[in-house]
């Protein structure tokens, strides 16, 4: 339990300098803010070279008083998902050789979140899951390893970040950085 006192956050607008609000990157003093929250985290090595990972966040952030700014009690901090989570499932296999075979597999999402101190459907990034898979070859002396493998298995279209210059009436537009698309590697490590 957090009790943030004079928070200050960048606004993007300011409509006291002009009509239309004029762009700007102001640092404003927000107000209050009680923020509530707890996380869990579990690792289990279940046997057979089976093991589970896995975190759970949760967050409730209200504004208390927003000091006369654009910013409503109901909105929330920029990049503050309310919840959050991932999984992870591992096989880990001893070959007669010596050698070691690692699959692993996992998951991560999170709820949507604002880009903005001042929220808005421009600046908002919807929630979103990402899966990932790896296999790894790991030599008897574990001085090569080789591995493949393939983030974001779905092909999910999700951002990052994203600018929202729509309110400003100058340049009207909302531009975002996208997360990677389905991508795949292959690495081969050497210890000395």
């Amino acid at each position: 339990l957090n009790k943030y006192k004079d928070i200050i956050l960048t606004l993007s607008n300011c409509p006291g300098l002009g009509s239309p609000a004029a762009p700007c990157a102001l640092p404003a003093n927000i107000g209050k803010a009680d923020v509530k929250g707890a996380e869990l985290e579990v690792s289990l090595r279940l046997g057979g070279g089976f093991s589970i990972d896995s975190s759970f966040s949760k967050l409730d952030f209200q504004y208390k008083d927003t000091g006369g700014t654009a910013v409503t009690l109901g909105m929330i901090t920029p990049y503050t998902p309310e919840l959050k989570g991932s999984l992870g499932l591992q096989y880990e296999h001893d070959m007669p050789s010596g050698a070691l075979l690692v699959l692993r597999t996992d998951w991560q999402a999170q709820s949507e979140i604002y880009t903005a101190a001042v929220n808005n459907q421009f600046n908002r990034i919807p929630g979103y899951g990402i899966g990932n898979l790896r296999a790894t070859f790991r030599s008897p002396q574990r001085d090569w390893e080789a591995s493949f493998e393939l983030a974001n298995v779905n092909n999910k279209l999700y951002y990052l970040s994203k600018n929202d210059f729509s309110a400003t009436g100058s340049a009207g537009t909302t531009a975002g950085q996208p997360g990677l698309p389905r991508t795949w590697a292959m690495t081969i490590k050497r210890t000395f």
